[in-house]
């Protein structure tokens, strides 16, 4: 072994040396004990290892804390998904939205007072005759 190969041996695996590989671990002492700086490359990366040890990972937050700090949709959001199916099992929700305007016309001209004598036609018959084209001016 030579010391590139000892530098990413203490790279991948660190200065301790019951971590190293088995197939490797005679050769790296080896060079250990014939090369000073293997030995400093050794201390260099258990000192690294010392400091990872004191480093403390947070804790991931709960998913029920993510889902609750999501922006929740505003009204025309939520019009929008309940107008636009997503399962064709939810077809009928854009039908009776274009409904919607046709029962409102029946229900408001049902209830308006129907004229009851032909005067009152003949009258709106000659309105809607004399009004001027689409060219005409009045």
């Amino acid at each position: 072994m030579d010391l590139e190969r000892f530098q990413g041996l203490v790279d991948a695996y660190g200065g301790d040396e019951a971590a190293w590989p088995a197939g490797e671990r005679d050769a790296a002492r080896a060079l250990l004990a014939a090369e000073p700086e293997a030995r400093a490359l050794q201390l260099a990366a258990q000192a690294m290892d010392r400091e990872l040890a004191l480093f403390q990972v947070a804790a991931p937050p709960s998913v029920d804390r993510i889902l609750a700090a999501r922006p929740q949709p505003g009204a025309l959001e939520r019009l929008l998904a309940w107008l636009v199916p997503a399962a064709p099992g939810q077809l009928w929700r854009p039908a009776v939205a274009a409904m919607l305007p046709l029962a409102f016309g029946v229900i408001l001209g049902a209830g308006l007072p129907a004229p009851l004598d032909a005067e009152g036609w003949e009258q709106q018959e000659r309105l809607l005759l004399a009004a001027p084209g689409p060219g005409e001016t009045p």
